[in-house]
């Protein structure tokens, strides 16, 4: 809240607070009142324009001390998140007073803080409920509900953010966040020391208006979708709301599971979903580093069991973002996620699958495509890549394929993308064999640099979950020759993967056999390329997976080998 400003002692004089009174801009654009304070700065009471007049008709002295006739009893709440609480408690006073003064009325309520201090001065009307007195709890600390958490917090809601990982909410507790994303541990300490957003392991004491579930749903072996954390969380849901709640599902889902899955589910409870509480798919489509950002950003999709879920759930977006686009259903707006990602997939799908059809010609896919896009109007084909990963790309087109029933259509797209793009560690582990076979040399017994562990690079972000290099490491048995640069992800995380941790990248290339550049990082080639390189033993390999080196270049170096999607040094 505005800091209030006309606060005074009781013993200044009549003329000097009634010229502060006069003051609107002081007064937070509130009038006719000043709050009184003691020498500990807590509140003993008010002076209101009608005070001051019943004074002067009394007593006609500008001069006199307000300390006589100044308010000792006036309307004060406690501050709280809720609204609709402190609404309460100013009209159970007001109440109170009118029993023993039917003419009693007052408009302007004090907002104490917990020791008794001023808050803040506000209007009794400026105390009914509105979306943002609404409290509300986010299930699912990882990068879609922390991010969303802490942009709704920063928003003026009081946020909870569910975890069942003691570890995770402990270390939420104490301003240290489990994955790096651009602004986020600032955002963190700031709702931390403000108490905007509060932490709990136990979905059992969370009791708010609004549930919104963002838990991972992740794919098994075979590819289906495992909707275990989901219909956990909807129970627990289930046990506790009432009537008036608002429950949002962030997760990403096969299309039809909010109606089919989860409203029987919170149905459990003896409500009606549409009637009794209301339930909205909203979905997640930001990108890991420049979250925060987007989810201020982005259009939110809002699909809602019934116009009014919908119209609910679309005004509580209206707080977060500049843009909410409804659409007609749940299944709508579900399918709005699975479509983004899987077309993204699928395009990158298509310049990786070029790639593999050049390594037969040995030609650079790079400079391919670049040839391909140059003034011709209807692409660009987008670059190639050692592969496509992240958890969203690498499990959504597979949802995809899951929603459609296959006794009416099979999808096929979205099993190619992820074929095609799940294949790419295979596909830099076969060029690293072609190249052993040059050289005659056993890849055991090289030792092997890779530059960029994360899924991708830019946006930054220090998330390995499918990550094409982390992949290819668990294809190369001697972990004790492979060494990890990464500029983002912890030192700790890398050596858990039993490799070894590489601090300073300029000097990590001494006696290498192989080094792969894995992601596009703008750090990965800040370096004197020629000085670095000459350390690389001699037909060493180079492995330019995001095209950052000039091939020529290169080869000139100690008879180095150079490698990128298509292509290889022919000697």
């Amino acid at each position: 809240m505005i800091e209030f400003g006309v606060v005074v002692k009781a013993d200044e004089n009549l003329k000097s607070v009634a010229e502060k009174m006069s003051n609107t801009h002081l007064n937070n654009g509130i009038s006719g009142i000043a709050v009184v304070i003691d020498e500990q700065n807590k509140v003993i009471g008010t002076l209101t324009d009608g005070d001051i007049r019943k004074f002067i008709i009394s007593h006609d002295d500008l001069n006199a001390n307000i300390d006589s006739f100044y308010n000792k009893k006036p309307i004060c709440v406690t501050y709280s998140h809720n609204k609709k609480e402190m609404h309460m408690m100013a009209v159970k006073q007001i109440s109170e007073r009118q029993q023993l003064n039917k003419n009693f009325s007052i408009h302007k309520i004090v907002v104490l803080n917990s020791d008794n201090t001023l808050n803040q001065v506000v209007l009794l009307n400026g105390l009914t409920e509105d979306i943002l007195s609404k409290t509300v709890s986010v299930y699912g600390m990882g990068f879609v509900g922390l991010t969303l958490g802490l942009v709704m917090a920063n928003k003026g809601f009081h946020v909870i953010g569910v975890d069942t990982s003691e570890h995770i909410v402990e270390r939420l507790k104490n301003n240290d966040p489990h994955f790096f994303e651009n602004g986020l541990k600032s955002l963190l300490e700031s709702s931390n020391r403000r108490g905007a957003m509060e932490f709990s392991s136990n979905p059992d004491e969370i009791f708010t208006d609004i549930y919104i579930v963002a838990v991972g749903t992740p794919v098994d072996a075979q590819n289906n979708p495992n909707m275990e954390y989901i219909k956990q969380a909807t129970a627990d849901i289930s046990k506790k709301i009432k009537v008036g709640d608002v429950i949002i599902y962030r997760s990403t889902l096969p299309i039809g599971t909010t109606r089919n899955v989860i409203i029987p589910i919170l149905e459990k409870s003896g409500m009606h979903a549409g009637e009794d509480f209301f339930v909205a798919f909203a979905p997640e489509r930001t990108v890991e580093g420049k979250a925060i950002e987007e989810v201020q950003s982005l259009p939110q999709i809002v699909g809602g069991y019934s116009n009014k879920c919908k119209d609910i759930t679309s005004k509580i977006f209206k707080e977060i973002t500049h843009s909410v686009v409804e659409v007609d259903s749940l299944e709508a707006a579900e399918m709005v996620k699975l479509l983004n990602n899987t077309y993204r997939d699928l395009v990158f799908s298509f310049a990786n699958e070029v790639s593999y059809i050049c390594e037969q010609y040995n030609i650079n896919a790079f400079k391919l495509i670049e040839a391909a896009n140059d003034g011709y109007p209807r692409n660009p084909i987008p670059k190639p890549s050692p592969g496509v990963g992240g958890i969203c790309l690498s499990k959504d087109p597979h949802l995809y394929t899951n929603s459609s029933n296959f006794d009416f259509y099979k999808p096929i797209l979205g099993s190619a993308s992820r074929q095609i793009n799940g294949d790419g560690h295979t596909y830099v582990y076969k060029k690293l064999l072609d190249y052993c076979e040059k050289v005659s040399k056993n890849i055991e017994e090289l030792d092997i640099l890779i530059v960029g562990l994360a899924f991708k690079g830019i946006p930054e972000t220090s998330d390995i979950r499918e990550s094409t290099a982390l992949k290819l490491i668990n294809l190369l048995k001697n972990k004790s020759n492979i060494y990890v640069k990464d500029f983002i992800v912890d030192k700790a995380d890398i050596e858990s993967l039993g490799v070894n941790y590489v601090d300073d990248l300029s000097i990590s290339f001494a006696n290498k056999d192989i080094v792969l550049f894995m992601n596009n990082h703008y750090l990965n080639n800040r370096f004197d390329t020629y000085t670095c390189f000459s350390s690389i033993r001699n037909n060493g390999l180079i492995f330019d997976g995001w095209n950052f080196f000039r091939s020529d270049e290169i080869e000139k170096i100690n008879d180095l080998y150079y490698a990128t999607m298509g292509y290889m040094s022919a000697k």
